[in-house]
């Protein structure tokens, strides 16, 4: 059994990986798998910019299948976020058994509680809070900390509450700019004139938030954005757990899908086993601190579901 595994490779990385498993080295070479690879680790250069909108064409899934099939590679375990499950699940209905493993510092994944990344990437942040905290009340100021997480205001919410945040703004539940801003005053007006506001990505700049907010009141207020030390580090504990169990998983079912597939050359396989056979793919994930597999396809369109009940604990610890 041969297993390709695609993951988050930083390029040196990958020079390195590949050099050590040729059969990697030369898929590498294909125009197509190389696209697939920068799409992984999440590359804003020119080359995948212009060819990221080729992944899902039929024609494209076609040749990376019979790549993959020529160099009897027959099965693929592809860890990614939505955008690496929809060309994982592309090609699983081509015949590929493919296993998908969520890794994304987002946690945009609706199937699944957590993703691989998230919370290393939540505790970079608290730990990033309390030393922007310590100079925001040198300096009597409010500090806004603009954290990514595209659509979803996971690490933002998360961070918020464990760094003991005064406002979160996550796109799930819009609060006005202007709502933002006379809770910053109000708190300066009965003496508080340092405040932590979280803001994800996807609700907006923390620069122009800082605009609005001077614009408006008399408040000091300083940006930062985080950027890309969310992303670097050392996992947390927990993440290198989770990314233990999920790999476990993720090779117990590929070898149940290969007994499956003994058991049909055999001649013994029921015709509901070869339809599974011909469409064999799957992504692992944790529900309720249980590892789970749910079909490709389910976890692409479960929509992501964000903790209200989160956000509304920390709304009222921060009035205290």
């Amino acid at each position: 059994m041969y297993i390709l595994l695609f993951w988050q490779f930083f390029p040196h990385a990958l020079n390195q990986f590949t050099q050590k498993l040729p059969i990697i080295h030369i898929i590498n070479q294909n125009h197509f798998f190389r696209t697939i690879i920068w799409r992984f680790h999440l590359s804003i250069r020119h080359h995948f910019h212009r060819h990221r909108n080729r992944l899902y064409q039929k024609s494209v899934i076609i040749y990376s299948t019979k790549n993959l099939t020529d160099r009897g590679i027959n099965n693929l375990i592809v860890i990614g976020g939505d955008g690496s499950f929809k060309g994982a699940d592309a090609l699983s209905k081509r015949g590929i058994p493919v296993i998908g493993i969520p890794g994304t510092i987002d946690n945009d994944m609706g199937y699944t509680d957590f993703t691989i990344g998230f919370d290393t990437a939540v505790n970079n942040v608290m730990n990033e809070i309390y030393k922007i905290r310590d100079t925001m009340r040198a300096h009597d100021r409010v500090g806004v900390i603009e954290v990514m997480g595209r659509r979803c205001g996971d690490i933002a919410l998360w961070a918020g509450v464990a760094g003991a945040a005064d406002i979160i703004l996550v796109p799930e539940r819009p609060l006005s700019w202007a709502d933002a801003a006379n809770r910053l005053a109000a708190n300066k007006l009965r003496g508080q004139l340092t405040s932590i506001v979280m803001i994800a990505e996807g609700a907006g700049k923390a620069e122009d938030f800082c605009e609005y907010v001077r614009k408006y009141t008399d408040v000091e207020i300083k940006a930062t954005v985080l950027g890309y030390i969310q992303r670097g580090g050392n996992p947390s504990a927990f993440d290198r757990v989770l990314a233990a169990k999920m790999g476990q998983r993720a090779v117990e079912l590929l070898a149940d899908e290969a007994h499956m597939r003994g058991t049909d050359c055999a001649g013994s396989r029921t015709a509901e086993n070869n339809d599974l056979r011909e469409n064999f793919g799957y992504a692992v994930g944790i529900r309720e601190n249980r590892i789970i597999s749910v079909p490709l396809a389910e976890a692409v369109s479960t929509r992501d579901c964000f903790d209200d009940k989160l956000y509304d604990l920390n709304s009222v610890m921060a009035k205290f």
